[in-house]
């Protein structure tokens, strides 16, 4: 189940999307009722100046193709929007900045009586009443780093963009992991101390490498000395430099030849780690 919350300040209309249960309650609800400052993806957000919010669940991930296909349905904005920003409709964090996607996506969640906010709320009330709300926030805080994964993939590759956007973002988020791209760590060239510093961080790595950059066979091989699960994607054709011992390579034609397999090798590394039972 995935948590979607509306936040109306006294400055705009915030929506956030694909959130736990947990993460509702210790983050958002439970600071909106206390007027406290709350912290999510790296913006520390004063619950004071929020003023409503609504909360929303779904059994699908919410992402640039559903429950709106973004660029189907706003075709008649195709051409303006995209013509600065030609992948804006494959990502989720630029549509929203849309007034008019965010407002068709809240209007869909809303027709769908999708709502679980008068539910959410006696949750948070419970919590705050027990003491059990900032235990639920540590427990949470500490537990960040159990769920990050990095993208390690050549800069600058629309095809490989579209596959992170796509596929390997949204199916890693399904199964409550955060995930960061190495090439947002750092320019295309030598591999600096964030990225090595993210490798040690990660869970789960994903490496790309479509294009043979020497650097992803580097944090590859780095991720692999560290005894990290890792999985290694290439576009049909890549050349192999040479293999990294026990780790598969799986070739892709596109983003929908992708999809699957990606879902199921991930699903896989995730039980042989020990994140799902």
């Amino acid at each position: 189940m995935f948590y979607h919350i509306v936040i109306n300040d006294i400055r705009d209309e915030k929506l956030y999307l694909n959130l736990t249960r947990e993460n509702v309650l210790a983050n958002y609800v439970c600071p909106f009722i206390n007027r406290e400052v709350t912290l999510y993806r790296g913006e520390i957000y004063n619950m004071v100046y929020a003023v409503g919010m609504r909360v929303f669940h779904s059994d699908q991930l919410v992402t640039t193709e559903w429950p709106i296909n973004a660029q189907e349905h706003f075709k008649d904005f195709t051409e303006e929007i995209s013509e600065g920003d030609p992948e804006i409709f494959d990502n989720m964090e630029k549509l929203l900045a849309y007034p008019f996607y965010k407002d068709e996506l809240v209007n869909i969640l809303v027709d769908n009586d999708d709502a679980i906010t008068e539910e959410i709320f006696r949750d948070a009330v419970l919590l705050l009443e027990t003491g059990n709300f900032q235990d639920l926030r540590k427990r949470l805080a500490e537990g960040v780093s159990e769920h990050y994964a990095l993208f390690i993939c050549p800069h600058g590759n629309e095809a490989v963009d579209q596959n992170y956007e796509m596929v390997i973002r949204p199916s890693l988020m399904a199964h409550q992991f955060s995930v960061q791209r190495a090439d947002e760590l750092a320019s295309a060239g030598p591999v600096n101390e964030e990225v090595i510093e993210a490798i040690i961080q990660s869970k789960l790595i994903v490496v790309e490498l479509t294009g043979e950059r020497p650097n992803c066979y580097y944090e590859a091989g780095f991720a692999h000395a560290l005894g990290k699960p890792v999985i290694i994607l290439a576009q049909t054709g890549t050349t192999r430099h040479f293999d990294i011992p026990g780790v598969e390579w799986h070739y892709w034609n596109s983003s929908e030849d992708l999809k699957p397999k990606f879902e199921k090798l991930l699903l896989g590394t995730l039980i042989q780690s020990g994140y799902i039972s």
